[in-house]
């Protein structure tokens, strides 16, 4: 699981990296900034949780700490992912907003819920840990439908030329990485009331570890393609 947290959080440093460089060459866009500020943070929230236990031993005021700064990340990582698909999805209107009030207000409860309850670096409570992961997964599913439903609608102007096969591709990545992540959360929920050291325990820390993998893989493709890549991509749509 570590190992698969840190190559992700890797691929999101170096998207951010690149939404960053977009972001300078075409004037600071706000939506390229904002994603590059989730994806740096979300790769160093993700890491910060994985090795704070490690400092437990030594400082626990440390591991605390940065545990805490981690949930924090996190959370605001996940607020800004209802917004920024509320934004770029939706259009910033219509009943969508009243979805992204309604999303905003149950991560704050539960963020809230949280802080009163958690004390890190000890293990998160099961029933605690099964509210956080049904909730903060929601986002992803929503993102998932969302970049579903635009990428139905790329293909159809991919297929009168309005738009390009790797703008398709990219939104087609965008909803099974999201999808992955919703997977993550509900894996992760379903553990919480699992028995531990359980098999059923060990296979879904492995499903979880193998989706973060999966997904470390998905960001690569997407804001680095490779050359033989975007050609595959393109030849069935010049035909």
């Amino acid at each position: 699981m570590l190992a698969s947290k840190a190559l992700f959080a890797a691929a999101g440093c170096g998207a951010g990296v690149r939404l960053a460089q977009i972001a300078r060459r075409d004037g600071g866009l706000p939506l390229h900034a904002g994603a590059s500020a989730l994806v740096f943070a979300g790769g160093f929230g993700l890491l910060g949780f994985a090795v704070g236990p490690a400092f437990a031993e030594t400082s626990r005021a440390f591991a605390s700490a940065l545990m805490l700064a981690s949930d924090a990340l996190s959370r605001l990582v996940v607020m800004g992912l209802a917004v920024f698909v509320w934004r770029v999805f939706g259009g910033g209107r219509g009943l969508r907003s009243g979805l992204l009030a309604a999303l905003v207000a149950a991560l704050a409860a539960n963020w809230i819920h949280a802080f009163a309850l958690q004390r890190w670096p000890e293990p998160t409570p099961p029933l605690l840990r099964l509210e956080n992961q049904i909730v903060l997964a929601t986002p992803f599913v929503w993102s998932a439908v969302e970049a579903r439903i635009a990428h139905a609608r790329s293909r159809k102007q991919l297929a009168l030329g309005l738009t390009d096969a790797l703008t398709t591709n990219r939104l087609l990545i965008w909803c099974v990485a999201s999808a992955c992540f919703a997977c993550i959360g509900l894996a992760a929920a379903a553990g919480a009331v699992t028995p531990a050291g359980s098999r059923l325990a060990a296979a879904l820390l492995l499903l979880q570890a193998l989706l973060f993998a999966a997904t470390a893989g998905m960001v690569s493709l997407a804001f680095f393609p490779p050359q033989s890549y975007t050609r595959w991509l393109s030849e069935p749509a010049a035909r």
